[in-house]
């Protein structure tokens, strides 16, 4: 073989794996259209006031304002579609509330790599009304929750009253989402059940087990990819609180 040919063509190889190495990820392209401190006050005012007509409003435009990923993201490498995927086939959208709030990331790991997170995961999810747990909305829930006053001023409040209130405040927003809390620290467990934590995959992304959590359980299910598609093979319940 010509040397100036296998020179050309061991050149080409280097620079296609280059190119291939330095692929630019695909950045969410996610933009706030309200503060935090707006959503806080929105919320205080339609409860304050008993107002049905304003709560409606606030989740119907979190509802139409925050959009799913782009395919462009969602499709970027194969480890992301697959958990895309994943999560399309695991999560029965069950209940009785009138929106399912979605998780705002997922950890996720490839045997023999690091392990890595997703931010402002949010899967299209049709035929649902799927609200996303962006920061802005979570803070807003947070504050409305009664949380952040307690950490604020702890034991210098009274925490029964305190709670009582957080508990109304709960039960007000039963017929969007549902809420499990307050808890520990009046903390809410806002994201609709199940939560999708963690998925753990085998090198030639064939087998995964996604790890989940809610209802006051959590477990483990195993997933394995038949013909191009994502198959739930077992569940087991881990862990009971």
């Amino acid at each position: 073989m010509n040397k100036a040919l296998v020179k050309w063509t061991f050149t080409s190889l280097i620079m296609l794996f280059l190119f291939s190495s330095c692929k630019k990820k695909v950045q969410d392209n996610y933009h706030p259209k309200y503060t935090a401190e707006y959503l806080s006050k929105q919320l205080e005012t339609a409860y304050k006031e008993n107002d049905s007509v304003c709560l409606n409003a606030f989740f119907e435009e979190w509802y139409k304002s925050v959009k799913p990923n782009t395919d462009e993201f969602i499709h970027q490498n194969k480890v992301y579609t697959a958990i895309y995927d994943i999560y399309k086939v695991f999560c029965k959208l069950k209940g009785k509330t009138m929106y399912f709030v979605v998780q705002n990331q997922i950890d996720y790991v490839v045997a023999g790599s690091k392990p890595d997170t997703i931010m402002n995961f949010r899967p299209p999810i049709e035929k649902y009304k799927v609200v996303y747990l962006t920061k802005e909305y979570k803070e807003a829930l947070i504050n409305f929750s009664l949380e952040k006053i307690y950490k604020e001023k702890g034991e210098h409040v009274a925490s029964m009253d305190l709670y009582n209130e957080s508990s109304s405040r709960a039960q007000r927003l039963y017929h969007y989402i549902y809420i499990s809390g307050p808890g520990f620290g009046f903390s809410w467990a806002l994201e609709s059940s199940p939560v999708l934590s963690r998925i753990t995959f085998n090198k030639e992304l064939t087998q995964a087990i996604a790890h989940y959590y809610g209802d006051f359980q959590g477990g483990e299910v195993t997933f394995e990819k038949v013909k191009d598609k994502w198959v739930m093979k077992g569940m087991k319940k881990t862990y009971m609180s």
